[in-house]
């Protein structure tokens, strides 16, 4: 009997195209993107319009969730912090709860900044957030100052109560 070496190379070498190009494809989905904001607790209600602050960047990777993997993705602004803080937060744990009798899906995030629990949909997900983050209030006041931000004082508050509970929801809208 002889073989023809030909043909099984071509179906060999047209299999690992297929298979990588799948691998890749999947690998090369976009990150998701949404409008989502960071919502700080307050203790004073006169500080609730300005403890809440815009995600410009807020993405999800769920191109390997398939395989346990996810990432979320935000920039926490320079009017918390007084400096911009990217931040990428990684899956670790992905479940189901029963909450009032429904089925709710709830991921466990984590990086060297941030912890996170998540609850929802991907494209409603809602995460409570704890930091270990601190503000850098003099940079914070130069930026109010320089943008001539009528509420320095208020903001300033806000961002020594997130040096000191430095927690919050990250919310999709």
């Amino acid at each position: 009997m002889k073989f023809d070496f030909s043909k099984v190379s071509m179906v060999l070498i047209l299999a690992v195209f297929f298979w990588s190009s799948s691998s890749s494809a999947q690998e090369g989905l976009p990150r998701l993107s949404f409008p989502a904001k960071y919502k700080m607790p307050v203790k004073q209600a006169h500080l609730a319009d300005v403890s809440e602050f815009e995600l410009v960047d807020y993405s999800i990777n769920v191109s390997r969730e398939p395989y346990g993997q996810a990432d979320i993705a935000y920039t926490l602004p320079a009017k918390l912090l007084g400096y911009e803080k990217s931040l990428t937060l990684y899956m670790r744990d992905k479940r189901s709860e029963m909450v009032n009798g429904v089925s709710e899906t709830v991921r466990e995030f984590s990086s060297r900044e941030a912890t996170a629990v998540c609850r929802g949909a991907w494209n409603k997900m809602s995460c409570e957030v704890k930091f270990w983050l601190k503000p850098d209030l003099v940079a914070l006041e130069e930026i109010l100052r320089a943008t001539k931000d009528p509420r320095i004082a208020d903001r300033l508050e806000v961002a020594r109560e997130f040096g000191n509970d430095p927690i919050g929801l990250t919310v999709i809208e």
